[in-house]
């Protein structure tokens, strides 16, 4: 097969088609795999795209989930009308848009790198880049989970073609500030994190682009955010560009309860909203009465809402424990990139003319710094693979575009011995089952499926049980667990539930009976469990839903 030389739209061409249609078929393979599947954070993205369908902004906007996701989701909504059926599937289909404009994103930052650095063997460098690729996206991001982090993943990839693009003069005029300024403001519609990642891409532009047209990408970028910045500073009552970030440093920082917060620690202040406490031993907690009807899990809904109040601490003692253990994980995450660390060793010791090392790394450098700050970012608070998954892979491919790549078949070498160190290393630490061994995510088989729509059924099953859309329902296990799923598909809201802490099948018949008891009074006209009782026939009043493992009771309302 020819080599790429100059360019890579021409012999290369056929490689890029090659790669791309790799990459798509087993995206798409995913997404079919799991189109059933729903996960925690997409149920508050479809109650927003509800929400911007019918015209209620003010239920729409929230300070936690940024709304680019969302209204792809409403886009899905008003052109396929899915049934309750097919709901989650055709979340999937735009999951898997969302894939395929990654694909291209990444397609876009390759040629940068092909353009600026010229190697000898673009052949083997598509190679290496695209197994990297697949394994950030398919394995660290994956496809089918419903979040906006495939999209920030493609702005992160076309933020850096552009700057390195920019950086070789390859990009010329006033597109290059335009489109830089317009492409960091869509990663930040997508997540909040993308704000400072931005503000850093645009500082560092200067570099590449001149004071002038930085100038010119910053005041794109601030146009363009300022409506979604001005929404959320409305409603929040103080200038905010989104209070994730402080969020997630007061739950996994300050130790700050991730539910139901009632207060504290010391220091956190005291919330304006607290979640009422129905029953306090067991606790159960109520949270119907805040939100519209029309939100399914209000609790988890506008996090913002419920943490009203809250006041971040910066502790040094705290923030040096949490970085830590973060870059402890990182240390462990790495060992799943082991076969490309290898592969970049094994190209440094090929590389004949050390001194081009430099020189190729001046071509190139922003987008690696900006990445490794991202990296360290979210090092500072909380990480899961799927935050780093981007910027590790544009570290990666930048490495090996420094370097001098090997013969095409010591290049596929490379590839594939990555991508099957990357698949074990997963796979052993699937099997392990410890979440200290690594980041959340790392657990993740990529090679699951979702191939049936339980949730579907279960909300079927409770509508000939007499539950109709707008019910209030309440759970006895804590419903982001799985619960929220189904209560999506059957349009009732989920008001009252208990803490993390028990276990209803364990409890007494009195423990029991407070209990349901307590969810009763919260306007719920139904208990859900999610796993069936032990003995179900020894259950009074609990009937199996369907032939899931769901069980259900009324509940007598005083």
């Amino acid at each position: 097969m020819k080599e790429l030389s100059e360019s890579p739209d021409h012999g290369g061409r056929r490689v890029a088609i090659l790669f791309w249609a790799i990459a798509l078929t087993l995206g798409f393979i995913q997404a079919w795999a799991n189109r059933f599947y729903m996960g925690n954070d997409g149920v508050p993205y479809l109650d927003m795209a509800d929400a911007y369908l019918r015209g209620d902004w003010h239920t729409a906007l929230n300070g936690y989930w940024n709304p680019l996701y969302a209204w792809l989701i409403g886009l899905d909504f008003l052109i396929l009308r899915p049934s309750a059926y097919w709901e989650f599937p055709s979340i999937q289909l735009i999951n898997f848009c969302c894939y395929v404009f990654t694909v291209g994103s990444f397609e876009f930052l390759v040629r940068a790198l092909l353009l600026a650095r010229k190697p000898a063997n673009a052949t083997g460098f598509r190679l290496i880049a695209y197994a990297i690729f697949l394994w950030t996206t398919l394995v660290l991001i994956r496809v089918h989970t419903c979040n906006a982090d495939m999209l920030v993943a493609a702005s992160l990839f076309l933020s850096s073609g552009i700057l390195i693009r920019a950086q070789s003069r390859k990009l010329a005029g006033v597109l290059q500030p335009v489109l830089l300024g317009a492409t960091l403001a869509a990663g930040y519609y997508c997540k909040a994190v993308m704000f400072p990642v931005g503000i850093l891409f645009l500082l560092l532009a200067c570099f590449a682009l001149g004071w002038r047209r930085s100038l010119t990408a910053f005041s794109v970028f601030v146009v363009l955010s300022a409506p979604l910045i001005a929404g959320i500073s409305k409603i929040e009552g103080r200038f905010s560009y989104g209070d994730t970030g402080t969020l997630n440093y007061a739950w996994y920082v300050d130790g700050v309860p991730f539910r139901w917060w009632q207060g504290g620690p010391d220091g956190a202040g005291q919330p304006e909203h607290p979640p009422r406490v129905a029953l306090d031993s067991p606790r159960i907690y109520e949270f119907g009465g805040d939100m519209p009807r029309n939100i399914t899990y209000p609790i988890w809904y506008d996090s913002t809402y419920w943490y009203k109040g809250l006041h971040a601490q910066f502790l040094p003692r705290r923030f040096a424990k949490a970085l830590r253990a973060n870059l402890k994980g990182l240390v462990v995450f790495l060992l799943q990139s082991g076969g490309f660390l290898l592969g970049l060793g094994f190209c440094w010791l090929r590389t004949k003319k050390k001194q081009e090392i430099r020189t190729n790394f001046a071509r190139i450098w922003l987008p690696a710094v900006v990445s490794m700050a991202g990296i360290l970012l979210y090092c500072a608070v909380h990480v899961e693979t799927r935050h780093v998954a981007a910027f590790v892979a544009i570290v990666l491919v930048g490495a090996y575009a420094v370097l001098e790549i090997p013969e095409t078949g010591l290049a596929a070498t490379i590839a594939i011995g990555g991508l099957a160190w990357s698949l074990g290393s997963c796979a052993v630490t699937a099997s392990l089952g410890s979440q200290k061994l690594s980041f959340e995510g790392m657990l993740y088989v990529p090679w699951g499926h979702t191939s049936t729509n339980v949730p579907w059924e279960a909300a079927k099953g409770l509508e000939k049980l007499g539950v109709r859309a707008g019910d209030k329902v309440s759970s006895v296990c804590p419903s982001n667990r799985s619960n929220v799923y189904w209560a999506r598909l059957a349009r009732v809201q989920i008001v009252a539930e208990p803490d993390f802490t028990m276990n209803f099948w364990q409890l007494g018949d009195v423990d029991q009976s407070r209990v349901l008891a307590a969810l009763a009074r919260s306007g719920a006209s139904i208990a859900v469990a999610d796993q069936p009782p032990p003995d179900p026939a020894r259950e009074v009043g609990w009937q199996q839903v369907g032939t899931t493992t769901y069980y259900v009771r009324r509940l007598s309302h005083m």
